[in-house]
């Protein structure tokens, strides 16, 4: 903050530093009551509080404009330095509380419940499965063989979930903690991987697409890492991959030295081969055919064949290569279990033609209302704030306008036709096949849909910020329109179990205006827009999975 009456700015700043010193005092006591006997419990909590503390504090301490400029030079250093302090702090979202009820309840250390938040049983693909695999994994050696997981002995396969201590295992750097750390500090590895790096995937990849608008991409970055589907679905890494795998290919084609190139290229092996091996088709077919647009896009616009030398198109054959012996591995090992797996009933035989789910794109208000929901399963419920079918109204209306000359526009538009096809009705057989669609599931698949959608109405209200000149009513309408359609289905929608609360329209119509808001004004003004609509989704979606410490539910018992 910067005043030109600087005793007014002195006085400012020492009551902001006075009261934060307060709340921190109050807090630290609160906590204190909570475990008097608990020095550690102490410590990580404050910690926490520090940390948001001294960010809202030097809001006001330094010019906002600098304290944003340094955290952006700073933002790959400064997400390291977070997933370290992370795993220092034994931290992670496991749902791992869950074995409290039902493992001598009530016993062990203060740990057996999360920091922050709560466990979620609902996420038991988590806490059950998953989390005890990796467990019984690191106690059985990384071997072939897991002798624990079932009491027998069980392959222990990487493809199902397990950690084998194999050339394979390259391929998901958010396992490589269990290998070298113990147990506790190797599943902090796993969430921190995921809290530090995911938010920075996310913000790269729309700092791409919006040609460097930061403040619109760190929006956007809030919007859909802090999603209600990315959250309940405890961060998706299949998703986080897709998106590491668009802005490692960009700095792979940007970058000018071919050392950083082959380094660059590494990584974008391994994050390719984890999403190749990710063997989830219902995400991952409809996802690839976004990646594949958009990387074509950035082919043509960054036209590396005018600059790439005879030692760069070595460096991508290496690192190809490099990716391909990952996968192959992974196939290798895992080979039995994967041919087993595609001759069940389900999942290998569940084949698609497409189906009615597009009425999802229009649920993201009652989800951003109510996280957790009334539904049967908010995991599956979980969704993106998409102001859908705003993004495709605007695409229309900006190529109209550039009389379609819009190359990345362009590039949404196959993914779009595709799965909007495929999520309204069944397609032919012979086109399903032919876009690999058969195990695509269109109630996974219009998952995709919603965030290509989202992404969507990022790009064009990049576009709309780049055009200071001519009339914006056709985008007026569309937002009004869109705004209709969602407030006309949340009346309507009476199929399900829960009724669409008041507080859903008023948070709609927020929304809504705060973008029309955007449109309209200048710069600060959407600086201001931007963070208030961040914060109702920080507030709302932030703490759906829990901060928990370590796995001492189970192995404080």
């Amino acid at each position: 903050m910067v005043l030109k009456n600087k005793s007014w700015e002195y006085f400012i700043k020492g009551l902001t530093i006075g009261f934060c010193l307060s709340i921190f005092l109050f807090l630290a006591r609160r906590v204190y009551l909570q475990a008097p006997t608990s020095f550690g419990y102490f410590i990580h909590k404050m910690q926490i509080y520090s940390l948001l503390l001294i960010f809202v504090c030097l809001h006001i301490l330094i010019p906002t404009k600098k304290l944003y400029q340094f955290i952006y030079r700073y933002r790959f250093w400064l997400a390291f330095i977070f997933f370290i302090w992370l795993i220092i702090n034994n931290l992670n979202g496991s749902s791992v509380a869950e074995y409290d009820k039902y493992i001598q309840p009530g016993m062990g250390s203060i740990y057996r419940q999360p920091l922050f938040g709560k466990s979620l049983a609902i996420r038991s693909d988590e806490w059950l499965a998953s989390l005890s695999q990796k467990m019984s994994g690191s106690y059985s050696g990384f071997g072939c063989i897991n002798s624990l997981t079932r009491g027998v002995d069980t392959p222990n396969l990487i493809a199902s979930g397990g950690i084998q201590l194999d050339f394979a295992a390259l391929r998901n750097p958010g396992n490589w903690g269990y290998y070298f750390l113990n147990y506790e500090h190797g599943l902090s590895w796993s969430w921190a991987y995921c809290w530090a790096f995911g938010p920075l995937i996310y913000f790269e990849f729309f700092n791409i697409l919006t040609g460097k608008q930061k403040t619109l991409s760190l929006f956007a970055m809030i919007l859909t890492w802090f999603s209600s589907f990315n959250m309940w679905w405890s961060l998706c890494s299949l998703l986080m991959n897709g998106l590491g795998i668009i802005v490692l290919f960009d700095y792979f084609l940007r970058t000018k030295k071919t050392i950083y190139r082959f380094l660059i290229g590494l990584a974008l092996a391994i994050v390719g081969a984890d999403f190749v091996c990710g063997f989830y088709p219902p995400w991952q077919v409809p996802f690839g055919w976004f990646m594949l647009c958009i990387m074509i896009w950035q082919l043509v616009m960054i036209k590396p064949w005018t600059f790439f030398n005879k030692w760069d198109y070595v460096v991508f054959i290496i690192d190809l290569f490099f990716m391909f012996a990952i996968i192959a591995r992974f196939l290798i090992i895992d080979l039995e279990y994967i041919q087993s797996i595609t001759s069940t009933v389900y999942p290998g035989k569940r084949i698609e033609y497409g189906g009615f789910a597009i009425n999802k794109a229009l649920t993201y208000v009652n989800n951003l209302v109510d996280p957790e929901g009334k539904f049967h399963n908010p995991s599956e419920m979980g969704t993106f704030y998409s102001f859908f079918p705003l993004g495709i109204l605007w695409w229309l209306v900006i190529q109209f306008k550039q009389k379609f000359s819009n190359k990345l526009l362009w590039a949404f538009a196959l993914p779009i036709i595709i799965l909007a096809w495929y999520c309204i009705r069944p397609m032919p057989v012979f086109l399903v096949k032919l876009l690999l669609l058969t195990n695509a599931t269109y109630l996974r698949a219009i998952d995709i849909f919603i965030f290509i959608n989202m992404v969507l109405f990022i790009v064009c209200l990049a576009e709309y910020n780049k055009q200071k000149e001519g009339s914006k009513i056709a985008a007026y309408m569309s937002l009004l329109l869109s705004f209709l359609l969602m407030v006309i289905y949340l009346y309507k929608q009476h199929s399900y179990t829960l009724k669409t609360p008041f507080i859903a329209y008023v948070i709609a119509f927020i929304s809504f205006l705060g973008i029309f808001i955007y449109l309209k004004y200048s710069d600060r003004i959407k600086n201001i827009i931007c963070a208030i609509m961040a914060s109702i989704f920080l507030y709302t979606n932030v703490l759906v999975n829990p901060i928990q410490v370590g796995a001492k539910p189970i192995l404080t018992k």
